[in-house]
Parts: C-alpha cells; sequence; structure tokens
C-alpha cells in the first residue's frame, strides 16, 4: 500500500508515495487531516453536522458524500495494482485504515514526549545517545504551530478542534525543546544547546525562558554582546507582538550581563576571523567543543543545582596531568557565572618552601578588593582577624584591633572570620570556590578547608567547593590522604569525579569535531611511495583530502584511520592529543585551507604522514614533559624502563629483569616506581590481548621517547642483553630484514631493534610460536 505522509506542525502538507498531492477545496485537507488524527470510525450524520452546519441534514450528506470522493479519487491516483484505500468507508461510518502505512509528524513527537515525561536525567552513554536522536528529529519535524494558518471559516467546530490540538501540540513541542537544549547544556555542548534554543525561538519568538536560556549560554561562552542581542531581539519581539515589556526576571539578567565581566574570554567557533591578518587562518583551527566529558559536567551541574537550594556541596575533581581538569571547570565556572553564581578561583602553587594559604589568600584579595565596603560585611573583630591574611586591610582601616596572639586561639579566629566571610558572600548569591592545582597546597590550606567544609555542613549555605587534584605521580602526600579522609568524614555531601582518558569512540568524535575543509582546494599532490610506518591504516587514501565531505566514503574512511592512528599514539590523552594535532599542523601534515565561502578548514596530507617517522612527530611540549618524569627515576627504575623501550612488547617481570640486570627485590621496587609515575601500566593495551601478566607503556610517545634518550651507546648495550636472553628474537627480525631486502625495501628501519614500528609489530608472537617449538631454549614467564 503506497505511504502517507501528513506534516502537520506547521502548514499541512500531505504527500502520497512520492506525489505532494493538492487539494481542490480546504474541506477536503480537513476532513483527512481530522480522520487521521482522531482515528477510529465517525458517523457521516456527525461529521456532515460538524464540517457543514449551514446546510440541512440532505445538503450535508451530500456534501460530504462529494468531498469524499474527491478524496479517494486524489489517494487513488497514487495507489498501486490491488491496493486499497487508505479510508474505511462505510454506510453510516467514515474513519482511517491506522493499520495503513501513515507517516504522521505528531506520533514522533508523543513518541518523544514521552520518553521525556519518564527523566532525562539519568540517561548516560547509548541511552543518552538515543534520546538525543529521537528528540532532534521530533524538534526538526516542527516547522510551526498545528496546522498554521489553517482555519475552516464557516466551521466552528473544525475550528475549535484545531485550536485545542494547536495548544496541545505546542505544550509538547515547547517540552522537547527544553529537554533537548537542557541535554545538550548539561553534556557542556553550548554550540548546539544555542542552535536548539534558537531553532526553540523560531518556533516560538514568544517564548521569555528561550531568551533567557540563550542569553545565559552566550554569555557562559564569554560572549556578552551576544548575549545582550539576544535581549534585545526579544524584547524587540514582545514590543511588536504583545506591546509588553520582559519579565522582571529577563530584566534583571541584562541587567547582571551588563555589569558582570565573563569569567572566560569569548571563543567564537566561526572560522571566518576578521581579526586575523589577510590571508592568514585563525588561531583557534584545532579548537573544538568539549567532547567526552558530558556525564562528568552533569555531574557538576547537578551539584550546583543542589548548592543553589541550600544544600552546600563538595566536589573533589581528580585525574593525571593534562587529562583535561582544567577545561572542564572552566566550562562549568562559565556556565555557573551565567547562571548567576559567583564565582571564586585560586590556584595553589609549586614552590620551593610552601606558603600558608597561598590559595585562599589570592582568591580572598581579589574578591575584597571588588567591595567598596568590606567593613559592611563583617565586624573589626573579624576584620581584623582576617588582616593576617591581608595586610592591605589595616592600610583601609587602621583602627583595627590587634588579633590575638595566642597561636592555636588566632588560627581558630581566622578560621572563624573566613568561614563568616564566604558564608555572606553566598547569602547574595550562589557561591562556587574553585582551587586548582590542590596537589601543591600546604597544610594550613587544607586544615582551613577542613574547617569550612564542616562549617558549611552544620550551617546549610548556597556554596559549592571545587576541589582539582593531579593524581598519577608523587605529588600526593601522606597528609593529603589522610586529609582527604577526613574531607570524606564531614557531613558535608562529597562527589568525587575522576576523568580517565578518551575511549577510542569518543576519539573518533573528537577528531570529527574539528574544522575540516568542507571542499577540496586546489593543491599539489602529495603522494608517497614509501611505507606508512605507523600511518599505515591511512595508505589507500587520497594523498591530500579535506576530510568533512559526508557523503563520501572515502572521507569517512581516512577520518576513521586517521583518528585510530592518534588513538594508538595517544591513548586518547586530550593534552597529548590536542599537542600532537599542533605538531601536524606545524610541520604541516594538517594544512589550513581557505574555502569558497571565506571560512577556513583543515586538509590532512596522508602522504606526508606516511613519510615523516614517528619519532619526529612528537611535538616538544610532550617530549619535555615526558623527560621531566623520566629525571625524577631512580637508576633502577630507569634501566628497567630502557629495557621495555628496547623490547617493545611482552614485558613481563621477569624479562625485564633480566635484560636491566638487576635482582628481582630491586625490580620489584623499580616496577612499582614505574607503576606510581605512569609510565608503564599493567595489562597488554592491544584488544585481542588475554594474558594479564604483561606490561606495557601507556602511549606510544613515551616509549619512543625513553629509547631515544637512552642514546645509542646504551640501546646496542640493551640490544646485545636482548640477544643473549632472546636469541629467537634476532633470529626473527634478521628473517624480517631479509625479507624486506628481497622486496627492494632496504632502507626499511622498522625491523632494527628498538622502539617496535608498525612493520614489526607482531615480532613477540614468531618469538613465542617459536619458542614453543623449542621448548626449554627460552624462558617464558
Amino acid at each position: 500500500m503506497s505511504q502517507l505522509q501528513l506534516s502537520l506542525l506547521g502548514a499541512p502538507i500531505v504527500k502520497h508515495g512520492e506525489r505532494t498531492l493538492t487539494f481542490s477545496t480546504r474541506k477536503a485537507l480537513a476532513l483527512l487531516v481530522y480522520l487521521a488524527v482522531e482515528g477510529g470510525t465517525h458517523p457521516r450524520k456527525t461529521l456532515s453536522e460538524a464540517f457543514w452546519p449551514e446546510l440541512d441534514a440532505e445538503h450535508g450528506r451530500a456534501a460530504l458524500r462529494a468531498t469524499l470522493l474527491e478524496l479517494r479519487k486524489l489517494l487513488e491516483r497514487s495507489h498501486g495494482p490491488g491496493e486499497r484505500a487508505h479510508l474505511l468507508v462505510e454506510r453510516d461510518t467514515l474513519g482511517f485504515d491506522q493499520g495503513s502505512p501513515l507517516i504522521l509528524d505528531l506520533r514522533f513527537v508523543e513518541s518523544a514526549s514521552k520518553q521525556v515525561g519518564r527523566g532525562v536525567e539519568p540517561f548516560t552513554g547509548e541511552a543518552r545517545g538515543e534520546l538525543l536522536a529521537q528528540l532532534e528529529q521530533a524538534t526538526r519535524l516542527a516547522r510551526g504551530p498545528f496546522l498554521a494558518s489553517f482555519t475552516l471559516r464557516d466551521s466552528q467546530f473544525f475550528d475549535d478542534w484545531t485550536r485545542q490540538h494547536r495548544e496541545y501540540w505546542h505544550l509538547r513541542v515547547h517540552q522537547l525543546f527544553d529537554a533537548l537544549s537542557k541535554l545538550y547544556e548539561r553534556a557542556g555542548d553550548r554550540e548546539r544547546a544555542i542552535e536548539t534554543v534558537s531553532r526553540w525561538l523560531s518556533f516560538d519568538p514568544l517564548n521569555e525562558e528561550g531568551y533567557r536560556r540563550l542569553m545565559r549560554l552566550r554569555f557562559s561562552q564569554g560572549d556578552r554582546v551576544g548575549a545582550l542581542r539576544a535581549y534585545a531581539n526579544g524584547r524587540a519581539v514582545l514590543a511588536d507582538e504583545l506591546q509588553v515589556e520582559p519579565e522582571p526576571e529577563t530584566v534583571a539578567l541584562a541587567k547582571r550581563i551588563r555589569q558582570a565581566a565573563p569569567v572566560r574570554p569569548a571563543q567564537p567557533r566561526s572560522l571566518l576571523s576578521p581579526h586575523a591578518s589577510a590571508g592568514q587562518p585563525p588561531v583557534n583551527l584545532l579548537d573544538g567543543p568539549l567532547l567526552g566529558r558530558a556525564a562528568e559536567f552533569g555531574t557538576l551541574i547537578e551539584c550546583y543545582q543542589r548548592a543553589y537550594a541550600g544544600q552546600p556541596q563538595l566536589v573533589l575533581l581528580q585525574g593525571e596531568a593534562g587529562i583535561g581538569k582544567t577545561r572542564l571547570v572552566t566550562e562549568f565556572v562559565g556556565w555557573a557565572h551565567a547562571q548567576g553564581a559567583d564565582v571564586l578561583a585560586g590556584r595553589a602553587l609549586q614552590t620551593g618552601r610552601q606558603l600558608p594559604y597561598q590559595p585562599l589568600i589570592d582568591v580572598l584579595r581579589l574578591r575584597l578588593e571588588q567591595e567598596h565596603a568590606p567593613d559592611d560585611l563583617l565586624s573589626d573583630v573579624w576584620l581584623a582577624e582576617l588582616s593576617r591574611l591581608l595586610p592591605e586591610l589595616r592600610d583601609r582601616y587602621p583602627d583595627l584591633p590587634v588579633p590575638s596572639t595566642d597561636e592555636a586561639l588566632g588560627h581558630n579566629r581566622l578560621f572563624e572570620a573566613t568561614s563568616r566571610l564566604l558564608q555572606i558572600w553566598a547569602t547574595r548569591r550562589p557561591l562556587v570556590v574553585l582551587l586548582d592545582d590542590m596537589q601543591w597546597a600546604d597544610t594550613a590550606t587544607l586544615d582551613l578547608l577542613l574547617y569550612l567544609a564542616r562549617s558549611f555542613a552544620e550551617q546549610p549555605t548556597p556554596v559549592l567547593l571545587l576541589l582539582n587534584l593531579r593524581t598519577g605521580t608523587e605529588t600526593v602526600s601522606d597528609l593529603q590522604s589522610s586529609w582527604l579522609m577526613a574531607l570524606k568524614r564531614t557531613h558535608i555531601p562529597l562527589t568525587a569525579l575522576v576523568l580517565v582518558a578518551f575511549t577510542k569512540e569518543e576519539t573518533q568524535r573528537f577528531v570529527q569535531a574539528l574544522a575540516w575543509a568542507e571542499q577540496r582546494p586546489e593543491a599539489e599532490n602529495n603522494s608517497s611511495t614509501g611505507g606508512m610506518q605507523d600511518a599505515r591504516a591511512l595508505k589507500h587514501a587520497p594523498a591530500e583530502l579535506p576530510l568533512s565531505f559526508p557523503t563520501s566514503s572515502t572521507y569517512r574512511e581516512t577520518l576513521a584511520s586517521f583518528a585510530d592512528w592518534l588513538y594508538v599514539q595517544t591513548r586518547g590523552q586530550p593534552f597529548y592529543l590536542t599537542e600532537t594535532l599542533k605538531a601536524l599542523l606545524e610541520c604541516e601534515v594538517i594544512t589550513p585551507a581557505l574555502q569558497e565561502n571565506g571560512s577556513w578548514g583543515l586538509v590532512l596530507r596522508t602522504g606526508l604522514l606516511a613519510q615523516i617517522p614517528v619519532g619526529e612527530l612528537i611535538p616538544s611540549s610532550l617530549r619535555e614533559l615526558i623527560r621531566s618524569q623520566l629525571a625524577r627515576l631512580t637508576p633502577s627504575a630507569w634501566a628497567l624502563l630502557v629495557a621495555g623501550a628496547v623490547l617493545g612488547k611482552g614485558l613481563t617481570f621477569e624479562r625485564l629483569c633480566q635484560v636491566a640486570q638487576i635482582d628481582e627485590q630491586a625490580g620489584l621496587y623499580a616496577l612499582e616506581e614505574l607503576l606510581r609515575s605512569r609510565l608503564l601500566c599493567e595489562g597488554n593495551l592491544a584488544e585481542d590481548a588475554q594474558a594479564f601478566d604483561e606490561y606495557t607503556f601507556p602511549r606510544e610517545m613515551i616509549r619512543e621517547v625513553v629509547y631515544q634518550e637512552a642514546g645509542a651507546t646504551r640501546q646496542r648495550l640493551v640490544q646485545r642483553r636482548v640477544s643473549a636472553v632472546m636469541p629467537e628474537l634476532f633470529l626473527i627480525r634478521a628473517e624480517e630484514n631479509s625479507r624486506k631486502k628481497k622486496k627492494g625495501n632496504p632502507d626499511d628501519q622498522s625491523a632494527t631493534i628498538g622502539p617496535v614500528k608498525a612493520g614489526g609489530s607482531h615480532y613477540l608472537e614468531h618469538v613465542e610460536r617459536r619458542a614453543s617449538r623449542h621448548a626449554g631454549q627460552t624462558e617464558r614467564s
């Protein structure tokens, strides 16, 4: 049966099969819409009286028969041979065959509305993605109000029915736009949230909540001008359509945006940069939205909302260096500031000697400088105690009393003065206190934070304490560990968030979100005749390709292969990812290209990527970071790590100790040191690995740097030890070299002993197979 498609949210559109139907009378379209939406069967007498109230019974039924005949003929033109009509026509009743192929936009909206009614908060991962897709589809079907501008002037019944449905579906679509924009906002994807709210306002231009949300989203991006422009547009629409002023809440939000400076500077996603020099690409080509942190961003928003309700919250954000803690909190405090929160931010410094209260002094000093009369906040007694931290208060108020000289009592009074000050600020607006790099914090700061946590818990205050703590190094002392345990024993609700590296799928999305060129620029072909080394998966791609033409299978395959290569090199570590992309941009593996629309896009030169050894692609920033970690190693740990870099794969404890020539006890201590420093990790990172008694480098770049830092002399020495401990390794490598020379590739260095390149990535499997045939020749763990 031919498919009938009714699009009723907006001006009505009816398609039957491939044809768009045109109705000779408005009554015919109205009758079809009424039967399809209401369902069931209806008496002919009721329909004739409802649609032709001005006619008597006989003429009304005649008009109904004529309209029905027109509908049947119109639908039969697209019917296949032997197909039944969509209409159910009986002697005394009419109806619509609900079992016939019918696409009705109202059904999609109703289904999505029921899904939202069950709650959108718990959705994460795959379920959240499915809900987003469902809401996107439903909201894009909403072109306007139900049966926009369609009426039957001579049928009060139909117009009343239309008015009721118009109100009902308006509320449903309003609910969907609200839920969809909140989901994007909670995930930190403000670009899509703004796009959704903009579509929401196109659907309902009189929606003040939409204008307020757009203002907050723009302001959270640092775009004060865009936020005030949204307010001006909303005010103009309300004045033109309703002759009213915006609500007091909207006016107050606009006033606060005018007076407050954004927490973060504006970072426009547009690549049409008017500030760039002529012919020069903008500096934000590698900038992208916040990805892979939707759950964590949503948790921060939940904690803020609980704090806003008067329940103080403590969030401990943990993760290794470069994992994205600063980016996450920057996005969050921008969002919180746009919601009206007062944001106080400080950072602990890594200094040669501890500076008491340093991060909190920075926070209090900056905030008090903005106060016109601090003495209105606290009495002279408490201001005198604060002058211990901020001596400039005595310059401002020379008559302050002298604080207590009792050290123990003085600390208690100082803690109480700080607590009272923060609580007073929180009574004005919800307070967010962000302290970064808490692994460097001194003992006094930790004690004061412990006091604040307990004080806020005892006197409910709208305060959110957000502490950033780096993990994965020796920076967390025993004292800080005990402090964390004491913090958890306070009554303040504590949420611990641990950031981890991107998954392979998240890395794919990260790469896809970059500003790839939309059309192929004119450029020379840079195809390569050499091997691909670590980028071997890209060998069938064009030598120069803009990676954003969505209908191209080559685009999808090349982009996926490039993202896989990046994941192998970085293991999804955000800092490693961004620095590697910057290095590729510097060495022109990725190049900016000016497109026909005047914007800039990125072009990947796969041929050039194939020619550059992976060691030369390591950014200097990452190399220095890895070197700083290596400099802190003990000699035994360094020897063990070099042995692993030469072996490359199959790093069992016994093999590492044999090649490094250290005893088991020293090797055990060295291995534990490497695991704590995250220079080695347990297990094999290969997806098909089944062994759990092996160790591996967390990222290929770390192994490459370790091998290079070992130097040529140490490399040869360790290689000789490997040949003595594992002679099969040299035999396999010799066979590989021989095969490569026969193929006419004598310059291929992938078979030399050292960090394993793509050509030698499976050498250990050959070793193990050969060893299994010659049992006893090689000891296996």
